[in-house]
Order: C-alpha cells, then sequence, then structure tokens
C-alpha cells in the first residue's frame, strides 16, 4: 500500500514564500549591520596598535643606523601615537 502524497504548492505561493524569505533577510542584514560596535572597536583598536609598533619599529631602524639610540625611537612612538589616535578618530566619525 502506497502512502498518499500531499498535493505540493502551488507556484503562487512557492513565490510568495520567497519573497518573505529575502524581506526577513533583508531586515535581518540591516539590524546586524547597526549591532557592529564591537567591530568598529576592534578596527580602531587594531589600527592605533599597528601605527604604533610600526613607527615604533621604523624609529628603532633609524637609531639603529643613525646611533642615536633614544630619540629615534621615541620620536617613532610619539607619531605612531598620533597616527593611531587620527586613525581611531576617523573611524568614529566614519561609523556614524
Amino acid at each position: 500500500m502506497a502512502a498518499e502524497q500531499p498535493d505540493p504548492p502551488s507556484l503562487e505561493q512557492v513565490s510568495k514564500d520567497l519573497d518573505a524569505l529575502k524581506r526577513s533577510r533583508e531586515t535581518r542584514g540591516e539590524e546586524e549591520a547597526k549591532l557592529t560596535p564591537s567591530g568598529d572597536s576592534a578596527k580602531g583598536a587594531v589600527n592605533f596598535l599597528t601605527a604604533t609598533a610600526v613607527m615604533s619599529l621604523l624609529g628603532f631602524a633609524v637609531d639603529h643606523f643613525a646611533h642615536t639610540l633614544p630619540w629615534g625611537i621615541l620620536i617613532g612612538l610619539l607619531l605612531g601615537v598620533a597616527i593611531g589616535a587620527k586613525l581611531m578618530l576617523d573611524n568614529v566619525a566614519g561609523s556614524k
């Protein structure tokens, strides 16, 4: 004995279901885009740390080749902090 198969949904019903699914995904995507402060914070922190580290390493390289031991790394560190702060502020201004 074969079990009776239910009638498949009509093409119109499938189209309506598909449109409803697309709308729900678009709405969910907009909500998720609004809720990303942790991503913005992480990006700002990475930018700040990267700028500071790169400029400190460049200052260390200048010290190594120019034999000006504390000054290159100090200037590089200060420039790195300044550049990192500017990148963080730009990130905050761009996320609003």
